[in-house]
């Protein structure tokens, strides 16, 4: 194996077991940090273990931690417990962690326009009737 090869292997075994995070501000809250990648397996874990009812709250759960230690503070909580806290608490988290599962801002952008095309389609039509 040359050196450039090995170096770059090692790279990789560096970066084993160290997701990204963000620390934000949250309204009621103050800092919080926010895993914006998962590792491989805890993103398979995720995607086999959601539904539609606990998506959102099972990524807060495993991606919400502590801002300065990584630890995830939610992993004790219920999904019916996450399910219970408010938007204006766990949007602005949700924004960050969608980027753990591989969601791009922008695909989500582009899915809101269409929503937003469709609803004023079936509005116009509405008015011409």
């Amino acid at each position: 194996m040359s050196n450039q090869n090995t170096h770059l292997v090692n790279m990789f075994l560096g970066a084993i077991g160290k997701p990204a995070m963000t620390v934000i501000e949250v309204p009621d809250l103050g800092k919080v940090g926010v895993r914006t990648s998962m590792l491989l397996g805890e993103r398979s874990k995720f995607y086999a273990e959601r539904t539609t009812d606990t998506a959102n709250a099972l990524l807060l759960q495993k991606t919400v931690c502590d801002p300065v230690t990584g630890d995830l503070v939610l992993a004790d909580l219920t999904l019916d417990q996450i399910n219970s806290l408010p938007t204006h608490v766990v949007d602005p988290l949700l924004d960050m962690a969608l980027p753990a599962i591989g969601i791009k801002k922008a695909v989500l952008e582009k899915e809101a326009d269409k929503l937003l095309e469709a609803e004023e389609l079936k509005n116009s039509e509405t008015d011409q009737n």
